[in-house]
């Protein structure tokens, strides 16, 4: 599949590694594709829909992603830093060891994904919902979660520091399994 300085707006049943997508502006769909290391960095895809595809270790640096849906997908150890993922719902997705430091996932709701290892250091994730999410070992140094809402999460090894704002005492901090790193 030639991706170079092409504009799509849906991608369904594809199988390509590496396709460079980025600076897209017009893409509203992937669907049952298989685009391992994709590159949609600094793209303009809001409403965008992924279902059902494998887009690890993809790059989504600084792209710009809102009102957008991401179920059934494989988006392990991706690269999202500075990317705005606000007001979108992840479903059933696999984000594990993906890069999301200084992401803004702000009024997202995560339900039935998998975060394990995730960097989330400096997010914003004010207003953001995590349901029956595996949390284990993601890294919340420097969030303000006040604001987030976790239901039957597993946060075992979840890393939190000094600058991090929990959303209970660090007493329930500690019997969930979290981990104060200190001023690291």
């Amino acid at each position: 599949m030639a991706t170079k300085n092409q504009t799509f707006t849906a991608i369904k049943g594809k199988n390509c590694e590496g396709p460079d997508l980025k600076n897209n502006k017009t893409l509203r769909l992937i669907s049952s594709s298989y685009l391992p290391e994709a590159s949609l960095e600094s793209s303009n895809i809001n409403n965008i829909s992924i279902k059902n595809s494998d887009l690890t270790k993809a790059n989504f640096k600084k792209a710009n992603i809102k009102d957008a849906s991401i179920v059934h997908s494989n988006l392990e150890k991706t690269k999202m830093t500075f990317a705005n993922l606000s007001c979108n719902q992840f479903i059933k997705s696999n984000f594990k060891n993906s890069n999301l430091q200084f992401a803004s996932l702000k009024s997202t709701r995560i339900v039935d994904s998998n975060l394990k290892g995730a960097d989330l250091r400096w997010a914003n994730l004010d207003g953001a919902t995590f349901v029956n999410c595996n949390l284990n070992d993601a890294n919340f140094s420097g969030c303000d979660l006040s604001n987030v809402f976790f239901r039957n999460c597993e946060l075992k090894g979840a890393k939190y520091n000094i600058n991090t704002v929990l959303p209970f005492t660090p007493e329930i901090a500690n019997k969930l399994g979290m981990q104060n790193v200190g001023i690291h």
